[in-house]
């Protein structure tokens, strides 16, 4: 392979990559080829020690959609391109496709149990919460003959429910975030795996 062919099938290879991030990688390849002829060493030598342009095109596509979600603010776009970043990861490699993606798939069910584990003592308590606000009695008699133990208890215990609802939902934002940290970090583990040395 060339140096042109080379360049013009990464070039082809890196759509979705915003045009002056190409210029660079690009440009980066070019001076590679440059330092290779200043030392005497041809252009198929420069091709082999560089690698598989569609490969690198891969892992400069990956890194760019990495550093998309991470510096994503809005929630929905941060999703969207983690879902995008997921896809192309699992093109990456075999290992990924048969292997990795059992594992995610399970690990997606782990949290969506955290999820609706952290959101069951929400709904209780706000359950709660309504029919003791709901059944409180007008009359100051008819609440004593109800029982003034009961609608406290039931009060408390909704707004006891909701504490702890809250709780766990701090902990499933914090395991979520984690999780998501995790999975990038996996990626890029191995986008540095396909890079040349």
């Amino acid at each position: 392979m060339t140096k042109e062919q080379f360049l013009q099938t990464l070039e082809n290879r890196l759509s979705g990559v915003p045009k002056e991030e190409r210029k660079d990688i690009l440009h980066d390849y070019l001076e590679h080829f440059e330092e290779a002829a200043l030392d005497g060493r041809s252009e198929e030598e420069a091709v082999r020690n560089l690698g598989d342009p569609v490969k690198l095109a891969k892992s400069h596509r990956m890194e760019y959609m990495i550093d998309r979600t991470e510096n994503a603010t809005q929630p929905d776009i941060r999703l969207a391109s983690f879902l995008l970043l997921l896809l192309t990861f699992f093109g990456l490699s075999f290992f990924n496709l048969i292997v990795m993606i059992p594992v995610f798939v399970f690990l997606l069910t782990l949290l969506l149990g955290v999820w609706t584990i952290a959101l069951m003592p929400l709904a209780i308590g706000a359950a709660l919460l309504l029919g003791a606000l709901h059944f409180i009695p007008l009359t100051l008699g008819s609440f004593i003959l109800d029982g003034l133990f009961a609608h406290l208890s039931v009060l408390f215990g909704g707004l006891g429910a909701l504490g702890l609802g809250f709780l766990f939902l701090l902990a499933a934002v914090w395991i979520t975030k984690g999780f998501f940290k995790a999975v990038v970090h996996y990626i890029k583990l191995n986008i540095k795996a396909i890079q040349p040395k």
